[in-house]
């Protein structure tokens, strides 16, 4: 058997190989969405006006709504294979105790987050003079799958307070650390 005949049994085989390779590629994208925060939207301070007195009512401490930019690569050109919302916030309870819950929201443009089922949810007892890294993750949803095929998402964050049994007024500040997307995406060529 000649080389050239080799290379031509050996043909079907090469196009095998590479077909797949060619045929669907997955790219992972990273979506910082806190880097679309101003930097003093990041600090969430409670406490201080209106202050948060012990025994009192439940108070929201909200963030500015924010419009995300979806990468084209997600908008337009591929299928979502997978997707990863990770939250990570710093909180220093300087004064009273509290049970907190932390919300992060996601919505369509044109609506309010703060109005919509958020997509993080977490709570937690707050204790005076204490310090908490919360790190939140959730596997994306259908919801969460449509919102990443749009051009743009709004993203908030919420922590409703509800005074515990301290008789000492609650404040502190939140800082968030991270927030960002990472989204699975395939496309065929």
């Amino acid at each position: 058997m000649t080389i050239k005949m080799r290379l031509l049994a050996l043909l079907p085989l090469l196009i095998l190989l590479l077909l797949p390779q060619c045929s669907k590629s997955t790219v992972t994208v990273n979506v910082d969405i806190l880097s679309f925060f101003e930097e003093e939207d990041k600090d969430l301070e409670y406490g201080e006006d209106p202050v948060i007195p012990g025994y009192g009512p439940e108070i929201s401490v909200k963030s500015p709504i924010e419009v995300i930019s979806v990468p084209e690569e997600m908008s337009s050109n591929g299928i979502i294979e997978e997707i990863f919302i990770l939250f990570g916030l710093d909180v220093a309870n300087e004064t009273g105790q509290a049970q907190a819950e932390f919300k992060v929201y996601a919505c369509a443009k044109d609506l309010n987050p703060f109005l919509t089922p958020p997509i993080l949810a977490e709570e937690l007892i707050l204790e005076p003079d204490s310090s908490y890294l919360l790190e939140m993750t959730v596997e994306g949803d259908d919801r969460l799958y449509q919102l990443f095929t749009q051009d743009e998402i709004y993203f908030a964050v919420e922590v409703l307070l509800q005074p515990g049994e301290s008789t000492e007024d609650i404040k502190g500040v939140m800082l968030m650390e991270e927030l960002k997307a990472l989204v699975a995406v395939s496309s065929s060529f």
